[in-house]
């Protein structure tokens, strides 16, 4: 009803099926992500090294993605629903203090992201900086 074409969500079997991997991908990642944060946001518990690490680890996938593909965008070099569902995860990430600085590829593309994407930074952008604003000190917490 929206789209101009079907890139947001492609019609090709193969194109849709990646973009589907990767908003499977999404929730892993989110899952990951829980795992650090959320005893800490919930609980008030220390944050654990070796979940964050994790949590890079599973970014790290995305990174080598990028790496072997040379595409601007998760399935191609135009937008689709894979990369509005990961760029707002991924914003949040780094705004609750993730460093995003390992993964220069994901960051190129987040930045592409947020240049290109209408509705970026109200949607995605103003909602992390909400979250971080109320739990970025408790994640920034050491033993």
């Amino acid at each position: 009803q929206y789209g101009k074409d079907d890139s947001i969500y492609p019609t090709d079997p193969k194109k849709r099926a990646l973009v589907d991997r990767f908003l499977y991908y999404d929730m892993g990642l989110h899952e990951t992500f829980r795992a650090w944060a959320h005893p800490v946001m919930k609980e008030n518990a220390l944050p654990d090294p070796e979940k964050k690490e994790k949590l890079h680890e599973a970014i790290d996938k995305l990174e080598q993605h990028f790496k072997r593909n040379s595409t601007k965008f998760v399935v191609g070099d135009s937008v689709s629903v894979a990369d509005h569902t990961l760029a707002c995860a991924i914003t949040t990430y780094r705004e609750l203090g993730v460093d995003l600085t390992r993964h220069p590829e994901v960051e190129a593309w987040l930045q592409r992201c947020a240049d290109t994407m209408p509705g970026y930074e109200e949607i995605c952008l103003e909602g992390a900086r909400q979250m971080a604003a109320k739990f970025k000190p408790m994640l920034s917490r050491t033993k």
